[in-house]
């Protein structure tokens, strides 16, 4: 689920709006998209990459539920 969250925000969120800023807000043309699409890309990997962080160290700190005979169960 994470996986998926992480794809649509890059995917659907960051690259156009990105694109669409540098096409026609700084009136970029193609160009300007074709740059905003790996401005988003980047920007959201950078963020997805953040986030994952932060939930692996969420993740190793927790503790295992119980252990029998040494091994976690």
């Amino acid at each position: 689920m994470n996986s998926l969250i992480a794809t649509l925000l890059r995917t659907i969120v960051f690259t156009p709006i990105f694109a669409a800023l540098l096409a026609f807000t700084f009136n970029m043309g193609q160009e300007g998209a074709w740059w905003g699409m790996v401005i988003g890309n980047g920007i959201g990997s950078l963020l997805m990459y953040v986030w994952a962080g932060y939930f692996l160290r969420a993740l190793l700190k927790t503790e295992p539920l119980a252990k029998v005979d040494g091994v976690a169960a």
